[in-house]
């Protein structure tokens, strides 16, 4: 009995121990598997990734200092923060997974995207209002399906159009679902904790939402820490969208945050570069949305996605879908607008860089923008529609699919969001890469662009060098001496280093000799130079032998 007492005793130590330890904060290492959850949250001027891991005895963890988008099954290594709700991430260990429901998972040399989101795609609108809200939630329902659906503005119609009618949503009036009051305050409105109420919900309600792909989530406007957000690679997907947004047509955010749910993320801008020649995020202004016409870009936009988004989805750049042209030469170039309905080349891509370490390319996306279909508010900015824009963009990476930079044509102006375009006649030189972009015609049709190619400043291209002999004459009579005058041209570019010439005088007959004055010489490329060769025959020789003359080795 004794024995026993103890043995209960030490259990009830270790017990308050371990409480103690808890209440006191004390942050320990921790190992966990389970399923990750990404949320990308608008924030302002900004926007962050929100990641979430479900363990597998379903308890659920923010993961703090992960700030990639990931799905699937990870292993987290870090630290279990005093709240038990947070872990502080070190490592992780991830087979990157994305959802297709047709091949499992797909992805592009230029990036990821979900499905890719081809075909109807079934959208339940489901209203949230939180417990403790002061404001309503819709009561207009009818606006709602309206505005997804059958408004020619509506998401539907819009992605029919951005997608080249390969996708669409679909639904009606039977497909919205709410209001419905949620056990979530204002003050907790995390997106994940949002999306599992709502699930909740509807299972109290009987509503099954197994056969549905898309999930546009409603709560009230102003509603404490609850902001427009996004699940990335997850399916079904999510939008969280405030009351006065979802009922828009056309909504710039519903448009917008539903480009996230197909695995998009946004265009950013760089402007007031120091070197406006080479840009890069380090040496430019950057704005993290950027292109104002681009549903990806600025919170305004209602537009096509600019070429290199549609071509993630597989909307452009595919046998079935308008050409986007990858230049790798010197050449003229045609470029029809965006948004235009004929099926000509909407686009151009130009590598300037590679980098071997991370397989990472950096291009040139060039696009041209008109107010027809989609994009008819350009009717308003026609400085925005006089000329082409340039984009830099990064893919084959780590994280190929964040990486896409609006470029500023007038960099020294600011505060103009809509003078951003390459005028006729001018020119975008990168001299670093050394490649120049012109645009040499302009109509409502139609773009000309020409592309050059030249040596880049610093960089090195070799080329053989050219060899002449003078005199001559190539036979010797015995005992004679000849001295021939050499000259060697050395044609690599000019970024090269000289290159180290010498002369020898191989495979000469028996008892023949060769010397060159000087025997070696480091020649500068673009730079001529001429050494003195003596040969001298055998007295041994017949009358006279045929030479073959010097050979030049590198």
């Amino acid at each position: 009995m004794k024995l026993r007492i103890k043995v209960l005793f030490s259990l009830l130590a270790f017990f308050l121990l371990l409480t103690n330890s808890l209440v006191l904060g004390v942050e320990k290492e921790i190992k966990v598997t389970g399923t990750i959850k990404s949320y990308i949250i608008e924030d302002n001027n900004n926007s962050h990734i929100q990641n979430w891991l479900y363990d597998d005895f379903g308890n659920r963890y923010q993961l703090d200092g992960l700030n990639s988008a990931m799905a699937g099954s990870v292993e987290i290594n870090g630290t279990l923060l005093d709240d038990n709700k947070s872990i502080k991430v070190k490592t992780v260990e991830s087979q990157n997974t994305f959802y297709d429901k047709s091949v499992q998972s797909w992805s592009s040399q230029y990036g990821y995207g979900l499905e890719p989101p081809n075909g109807p795609q079934r959208a339940a609108l489901l209203i949230m209002n939180l417990n403790d809200s002061t404001n309503s939630a819709i009561t207009d329902l009818d606006e709602v399906v309206t505005a997804v659906f059958t408004h020619a503005e509506s998401v539907n119609e819009k992605y029919q159009e951005f997608s080249r009618y390969k996708t669409s949503y679909s639904g009606d009036i039977t497909d919205l679902y709410g209001p419905w009051e949620i056990d979530l305050s204002e003050a907790d409105c995390d997106p994940d904790l949002l999306l599992y109420f709502t699930l909740q919900a509807a299972f109290e309600n009987n509503v099954d939402l197994s056969s549905y792909d898309r999930y546009l989530i409603s709560f009230p406007p102003n509603s404490g820490t609850c902001n427009t957000s996004a699940t990335l690679f997850e399916y079904p997907s999510a939008a969280f969208l405030g009351s006065g947004v979802i009922k828009n047509s056309p909504s710039s955010l519903s448009l917008h945050e539903q480009g996230h749910n197909h695995g998009l993320r946004h265009t950013h801008k760089l402007d007031d570069c120091s070197d406006p020649t080479f840009p890069t995020i380090n040496t430019c202004t950057y704005s993290e949305y950027g292109h104002p016409v681009d549903i990806m870009g600025l919170s305004i936009a209602t537009g096509h996605p600019m070429p290199f988004q549609a071509m993630r989805l597989g909307w452009m750049g595919t046998d079935d879908t308008e050409s986007i042209t990858n230049v790798d030469s010197s050449g003229s170039f045609s470029i029809e607008p965006v948004s235009a309905s004929s099926t000509g080349n909407k686009g151009l891509i130009i590598p300037r860089s590679w980098d071997a370490n991370t397989g990472e390319i950096e291009a040139y996306m060039v696009e041209y923008r008109q107010p027809v279909n989609a994009d008819h508010n350009l009717s308003n900015y026609p400085e925005f529609t006089n000329g082409i824009l340039i984009s830099l963009v990064k893919y084959g990476g780590f994280e190929p699919e964040d990486n896409i930079y609006l470029l500023d044509m007038t960099n020294a102006t600011t505060g103009n969001i809509w003078d951003q375009t390459l005028q006729t006649g001018l020119s975008f030189v990168d001299s670093t890469s050394g490649i120049t972009i012109t645009l040499d015609s302009l109509t409502n049709s139609v773009a000309g662009v020409s592309v050059t190619f030249v040596d880049p400043v610093g960089s090195c291209t070799p080329a053989n060098p050219t060899l002449s002999v003078n005199p001559k004459r190539s036979l010797l009579g015995e005992g004679e001496i000849n001295v021939y005058e050499v000259t060697v041209a050395n044609n690599d570019s000019s970024g090269c280093e000289a290159t180290s010439f010498e002369l020898s005088g191989e495979n000469l007959p028996l008892n023949w000799v060769a010397q060159s004055i000087p025997n070696a010489i480091a020649v500068p490329p673009g730079v001529s130079t001429t050494w003195l060769l003596r040969v001298a025959s055998s007295a041994a020789s017949v009358s006279y032998t045929h030479l073959t003359l010097p050979t030049i080795c590198s």
